[in-house]
């Protein structure tokens, strides 16, 4: 039982204080809750010290709604949720190479793990290559315009033209461009990729590599 925990933890370690989220739960069949650690604290002679929720946009900020706003495109918001922007680690591997005959050669990301993926689209991101910041615009989809059916993570990293293939890179989500679009033809292709390069070339790096 939940009580019984709380005793053996006290007896044992002489706990004097203990230290909890609002909607804290333990025990069997998540029995032991907050409530119960306040009226076990005189008994036990413990303090109790409860984590009040932090709030984002008037909702509780949890793992599950980091992970919504993930599966809707939405980094930004996501990044200020985590105050860090939401990174995949994965290693570079062999892709269909199309991108390099319109210009636009990507490095192909196999995620490392079982990681949420934001939604299909384009996005400015952050890579880091041998502790190395470069921009990057991200592409989240199975490419339409080519009839692609696997989902592909696809960075093309500008002012960059090293092999990296079988490197592990870190990839950091920061903004959203647009969302995936099958265009009528390759050229209507590059004519937006070109668009999308001047927006990513505007921005500032986000990522401070100290702090890495």
């Amino acid at each position: 039982m939940p009580e019984d925990f709380i005793k053996w933890l006290c007896e044992t370690y002489k706990i004097k204080g203990i230290v909890v989220g609002f909607n804290f739960k333990f025990g069997y069949k998540n029995l032991g809750n907050v409530e119960l650690l306040e009226k076990l604290q005189q008994k036990y002679n413990y303090k109790l010290y409860i984590i009040k929720p932090c709030m984002f946009e008037n909702e509780i900020i949890s793992s599950t709604y980091i992970r919504t706003k993930l599966l809707e495109g939405n980094v930004k918001k996501a990044c200020e949720m985590l105050s860090r922007p939401y990174m995949l680690l994965g290693k570079v591997v062999d892709g269909k190479k199309l991108g390099r005959t319109i210009g636009f050669p990507t490095a192909n990301l196999q995620v490392k793990g079982s990681k949420v993926i934001p939604k299909k689209g384009v996005y400015y991101t952050n890579v880091e290559i041998n502790e190395e910041i470069f921009k990057g615009m991200t592409s989240v989809g199975n490419n339409p315009t080519v009839n692609g059916i696997d989902l592909t993570i696809e960075t093309y990293i500008l002012d960059f033209n090293e092999n990296i293939y079988n490197k592990e890179i870190k990839l950091y989500f920061i903004d959203k461009i647009r969302d995936e679009i099958k265009f009528n033809n390759i050229d209507e292709l590059v004519n937006q990729l070109k668009k999308d390069k001047k927006y990513v070339e505007t921005k500032n790096i986000a990522i401070c590599q100290k702090n890495l």
